[in-house]
């Protein structure tokens, strides 16, 4: 039987209904890696154009800070890094809503069961609300005052307060439909997401550049223009893309009717939302970990001046594209390999062995690119001319940033494997550990103790990044040694071969503290844990 790779990867047509909601059907066949490439490609294609559209509209926003007055650029870096970070807890957060909704929407799923997306949508809109909201007063009240408390560039000072007063409801609106996009995803509905996120860019670049040069009668407001426009934007899109569920959900769509999503019957579950909080925050944290030691360690090159932020703007000109064009592939992972793992064991390691090997390939390409061309990229917002010295640390961060986003395209795709797999807490520890603890320490050294520049700061990172992917690694690999106990497939010599040295060392040290708990605590703790049966074996 052939692969029919139409239904793994969706197909982007309109009259289409079996698209938005129908299961992925993985074959009972063995895939070949150049199979597992191409359905990684199909399923990832809507993402990477909507991801795409993301880039072009970060590239936009700072282009048009830098066209109504360059001197406010560094203190928009600041804004934006930490905006990452309180938006990377909230979006990752998320991420357990899918492989929820996947274990009940199964094929031939009974009709309770196919209520019960209904009830997942709808804790999953609550969930996100409370974090949303907890998210807005953080921002409103604490954020301004951290940038005084750690003695950022005067620019940033002066216009913190207004920026995260007037963006403070943004993350709330933003995260709600964060929420409801997930949902979609896991029904393996990527269209409502696609015009939703056109409507949103649209709406957010025009109305900032409105607002921030003072057009068509509206007040000059510069920077909290830009706050202004993100939040109104949210705001309009999550209206849109709820009204479009519902009125394509009444009026259009029958499959879809059946999930009842806005359904008044179990309003509210604590069994499901404390699931949702208990896989989630974890993927949260580790993902907010991540942005939160990156934006303390451009905070310490903000000490030193504007020349430390205007490059970590340029360096982000590469790196944020970069990131979200790897970023297309947690969802396809998450969702293949989330199916796989109870379907074929074998199939689990090619998909995941493929993931890597494209995320290593564009981060690697990535990395040539900008090697070979950091003026090209360094031009556009800095003069070399004038600014001799800044544009010169730009190049040096550009070029640190390219070695650091082929760790990063490593990273992610090992933990969206094993998110697949349910098993999170590993991944957030590992990311404490290695950019909380390591990469801020070196970066403090490296700033306080040994009064180095900003490209010793940002490239002092390599250090913990390097450990974080060598750790990950050998937790995919203890994975994989699992694999044969979930079905009859067994790996290959190659890939046991290859990852038996990281396999051996991790047994071996679980070994040394990990208590025998005799059968029957394995027994209990395999029926209840929510990490997945393999890994259980692993950790047991």
């Amino acid at each position: 039987m052939l692969i029919n790779f139409d239904e793994l990867a969706g197909r982007l047509n309109d009259d289409d209904d079996a698209y938005f909601c129908t299961p992925i059907d993985t074959q009972d066949e063995e895939l070949t890696y150049p199979e597992a490439v191409k359905i990684l490609l199909k399923f990832a294609a809507p993402l990477v154009l909507r991801n795409g559209l993301f880039a072009g509209y970060e590239f936009s926003r700072v282009l048009l800070v830098k066209q109504y007055n360059k001197k406010l650029v560094p203190a928009f870096t600041d804004f934006r890094t930490t905006e990452a970070m309180l938006q990377s807890l909230l979006y990752g957060m998320l991420y357990s809503i899918p492989p929820m909704i996947r274990k009940v929407n199964k094929k031939n799923a009974a009709p309770e069961e196919k209520l019960e997306v209904g009830i997942i949508f709808r804790q999953g809109i609550i969930f996100s609300a409370i974090a949303g909201l907890i998210t807005a007063i953080i921002a409103e009240f604490f954020v301004a005052k951290f940038f005084k408390l750690i003695n950022q560039p005067g620019v940033v000072i002066q216009n913190s307060e207004d920026y995260f007063r007037w963006s403070s409801l943004g993350y709330f609106f933003d995260v709600i439909y964060r929420s409801e996009v997930r949902c979609m995803f896991a029904l393996d509905n990527k269209k409502t997401a696609l015009i939703s996120d056109f409507l949103d860019v649209t709406l957010d670049i025009g109305m900032s550049y409105v607002l921030i040069n003072g057009k068509w009668g509206f007040p000059e407001m510069g920077l909290a223009g830009a706050a202004v426009g993100y939040t109104v934007s949210k705001l309009i899109t999550l209206l849109f893309h709820t009204g479009f569920i519902y009125s394509y959900t009444i009026f259009f769509n029958a499959i879809l009717k059946q999930y009842e999503f806005f359904s008044r019957n179990v309003i509210f579950d604590c069994k499901i939302l404390k699931e949702i909080a208990r896989d989630g925050i974890p993927l949260g944290v580790d993902y907010s970990l991540t942005v939160a030691a990156t934006t303390i360690i451009g905070y310490f090159c903000g000490l030193n001046g504007t020349r430390g932020l205007l490059a970590l703007q340029v360096a982000s000109l590469y790196g944020g594209p970069m990131r979200l064009l790897v970023g297309t592939l947690f969802p396809t992972i998450n969702s293949l390999c989330g199916k796989y793992v109870t379907e074929k064991g074998r199939n689990v390691i090619t998909v995941a062995n493929a993931a890597m090997l494209l995320a290593f390939t564009a981060a690697i390409l990535g990395l040539i690119i900008v090697l070979s061309t950091p003026g090209f990229i360094a031009d556009i917002l800095i003069d070399k001319y004038t600014e001799a010295d800044s544009y010169n640390m730009a190049i040096k961060l550009l070029r640190e940033e390219g070695f650091l986003q082929v760790f990063g395209a490593l990273r992610a795709t090992s933990v969206a494997v094993l998110s697949s797999r349910n098993d999170n807490f590993f991944p957030m520890m590992v990311t404490f550990f290695c950019y909380v603890v390591i990469n801020i320490s070196i970066a403090a050294i490296a700033k306080f103790a040994l009064d180095k520049d900003e490209s010793w700061i940002y490239g002092s990172q390599v250090i913990g990044c390097s450990l974080s992917i060598t750790l990950l690694l050998m937790r995919l690999a203890s994975h994989y040694k699992a694999e044969p106990i979930q079905g009859e497939a067994t790996i290959p010599p190659s890939i046991a071969n290859n990852s038996s040295c990281f396999a051996n060392a991790w047994h071996s040290i679980k070994a040394r503290f990990t208590p025998d708990t005799g059968p029957t605590e394995k027994t209990r703790l395999r029926s209840n844990s929510v990490i997945s049966t393999a890994s259980m074996q692993t950790l047991a």
